[in-house]
């Protein structure tokens, strides 16, 4: 039976890189979204909700629920949904993850004078 997982393991191998010369063959460039492109989109997503949930927080933490803890509890309380509107519930790490976004610096555009 190993011999035949092994053998079975070099076919899909062989089938993998024919079907990626193929790919580069007709000019689709390969692994170019994961690193810069959807990183840079999912980055940019998660600040805009941060900035969307902004007044949120700030009526939670108004009413003296201000530790990570008692905003999470809260959220879930309030039925607050989630950034992918799933019915998914609010957990302490996303809680910490959209505070620390709004709490950081906002990136001003740099101006060359000349």
């Amino acid at each position: 039976m190993a011999v035949f997982a092994e053998l079975e393991r070099d076919m899909i191998s062989e089938r993998t890189k024919a079907a990626l010369k193929i790919a580069k063959a007709h000019g689709v460039e390969l692994g170019k979204n994961g690193k810069y492109i959807l990183a840079k989109q999912n980055k940019e997503n998660a600040i805009a909700f941060a900035m969307k949930m902004h007044p949120v927080i700030e009526r939670i933490k108004a009413k003296g629920k201000t530790t990570v803890r008692a905003i999470t509890n809260e959220l879930n309380r309030l039925k607050i949904p989630t950034f992918r509107h799933d019915g998914s519930r609010w957990h302490l790490t996303t809680v910490h993850q959209l505070l620390k976004r709004l709490n950081e610096p906002k990136e001003t555009p740099i101006t060359t004078y000349i």
